[in-house]
């Protein structure tokens, strides 16, 4: 993890736009606007590298280090059971969460404005706002190959309002709904189906392009009482109907 001063979030986005949109298969750049106790706003970095150790890796973890000017930095060999745990303080039992979530080509400067703006009129310090890249070999699988909505290279944005359970949690939800209606007009249609919840019809339903007839379909063989609801699926429309692209 590599933590970045709040003052550099215009120059550390910029930066992260560059280097993602011409990152190396082997990394993968998650960015959270996020705050740190100690240091207040800040913006962190989880660079991980999937391959051999190398040059290569060497010197993409070095463009992640020329985002801004690292307050600290951890980058090391790590186990992924590791790494999660390093999230765990963040996440304390018993807090509250309302997730928002919205889909970009790219981070044009008109999003980053945006970010750093709703960054900045977060409720409390539990509310963030995560940039996860998609790019490489997942862009070039097969349109059919899989039942993933959207194959093309993008930036998935996590719209996260966490709050201890004495918070006022109408003042989260308030933020975070802005949130995405703000970034809205500048989406795709959609989002990544793990980060909706099932009240966000218009973008459940398309959220999987053109495999939401196939995977209802699935749901009515395999499910039909409906048991399993954690990632939500088309309901207004019956198996055979197919999904708006």
């Amino acid at each position: 993890m590599v933590l970045f001063p709040w003052k550099e979030a215009a120059s550390v986005l910029s930066r992260y736009a560059e280097l993602t949109n011409d990152a190396p298969d082997g990394l993968t750049l998650l960015l959270e606007m996020t705050f740190v106790p100690e240091m207040g706003p800040s913006l962190l970095a989880v660079p991980v590298w999937s391959g051999e150790p190398g040059d290569e890796a060497d010197a993409a973890l070095a463009d992640v280090m020329r985002l801004g000017t690292p307050a600290m930095s951890t980058v090391a060999p790590t186990a992924q059971k590791d790494l999660l745990e390093q999230f765990d303080a963040s996440v304390p039992h018993g807090m509250h969460w309302d997730i928002r979530t919205r889909t970009v080509a790219t981070l044009t400067p008109a999003v980053m404005d945006l970010l750093i703006a709703s960054a900045e009129a977060r409720p409390g310090p539990g509310a963030g706002i995560g940039l996860r890249q998609f790019h490489g070999a997942a862009t070039r699988a097969g349109a059919d190959d899989t039942a993933f909505g959207l194959r093309t290279p993008h930036v998935v944005l996590e719209i996260s309002a966490g709050r201890g359970p004495d918070e006022d949690g109408a003042a989260y939800r308030e933020w975070a709904d802005q949130v995405s209606a703000a970034l809205a007009p500048h989406a795709l249609p959609g989002g990544y189906p793990n980060f909706l919840g099932p009240d966000q019809h218009e973008q459940i339903e398309h959220a999987y392009g053109t495999h939401a007839a196939r995977l209802m379909r699935a749901k009515q063989t395999y499910d039909p009482g409906h048991v399993f609801t954690a990632t939500p699926l088309p309901s207004r429309r019956s198996p055979e109907t197919p999904a708006a692209s």
